[in-house]
């Protein structure tokens, strides 16, 4: 199996440059604590910490592909994303576990979520805003990853 450090590195390498150029730089260890201190102080998954290392988020409204309108959360957006899902106050459409950390959107409220305990640990759910089903998506960043590569060289 691949190492997801080279996978993201191996994605990078296939983003056409307009694209690479919406990165942002690695993530500080600060804001990685306020998102484990929403998480209850649980730990923060390892292979996820990779990925911000790897680039901090992506300008809003950008995407990896035309066929994937996705693009990464910046940890600030991941932040404010489980603030406002734990929040008792907060309206959204059920369920919502606060074991999740939202890693990917589509900037329309709609998420692909890491799960970081339970049955569907270090799985990629995702979270519809209007859909009620949570279904998992990948069965992990790695496969997450290789997909990505393969829709980007046009092989999906």
């Amino acid at each position: 199996m691949e190492k997801l450090t080279d996978l993201l590195e191996e994605i990078e390498g296939c983003l056409q440059e307009k694209i690479v150029d919406t990165f942002y730089p690695a993530v500080v260890e600060e804001d990685i604590m306020k998102i484990v201190s929403l998480l209850n102080g649980e730990k923060f998954p390892v292979e996820l910490l990779a990925v911000l290392k790897w680039h901090n988020g992506q300008v809003w409204n950008s995407e990896f592909s035309p066929e994937n309108n996705r693009r990464l959360m910046s940890s600030k957006e991941i932040i404010e994303t489980i603030s406002f899902y734990i929040d008792p106050m907060s309206d959204f459409l059920e369920p919502w576990d606060k074991s999740w950390i939202p890693i990917l959107t589509n900037d329309s409220s709609d998420y692909l979520v890491y799960v970081t305990k339970g049955i569907d640990k270090g799985k990629l759910i995702g979270y519809w805003h209007n859909d009620e089903d949570r279904i998992v998506e990948y069965k992990s960043l790695n496969e997450w990853a290789n997909e990505l590569i393969l829709e980007i060289q046009g092989v999906a």
